[in-house]
């Protein structure tokens, strides 16, 4: 019995001793840097850009007027999409943008439109209509 208790306590201390495995490491994750500026204002008639870095959209929120047309460009070494937000009012729906590749759109309605990347659902932006 005794020898069973010893076993019993020695595994305890054991187990709490033991470290637990480091994580293994993460490729391809975006590297979190510091917010800036990320609001813009553009006027009607004009176009406005929205550049695809750091797997953000900057300026991640962009007032514009009616009639202006937005370039989205992507500028990371990854494929990004621009899709909306909204399922009932999918405006926007771009093709696969690689590095260098411009989706424009040209917002002829008033309103907010939220949008996001459908490869990388974390990237957000919205365009703000007036």
């Amino acid at each position: 019995m005794k020898v069973l208790v010893v076993f019993v306590i020695l595994s305890l201390f054991l187990a709490a001793c033991s470290t637990a495995p480091a994580p293994e490491p993460v490729m391809n994750q975006p590297v979190a840097e510091k917010q800036g500026d990320t609001k813009g204002v553009s006027g009607g008639g004009e176009a406005a850009t929205v550049m695809i870095k750091n797997f953000k959209f900057v300026p991640a929120e962009l007032k514009i007027k009616k009639g202006t047309t937005v370039n989205w460009r992507n500028e990371d070494g990854a494929a990004h999409t621009i899709e909306s937000s909204d399922k009932n009012n999918k405006i926007l729906s771009s093709d696969e943008l690689s590095d260098g590749d411009t989706y424009t759109f040209t917002f002829q309605e008033t309103g907010t439109f939220a949008y996001f990347c459908g490869i990388h659902s974390s990237m957000k932006g919205t365009i703000i209509v007036e």
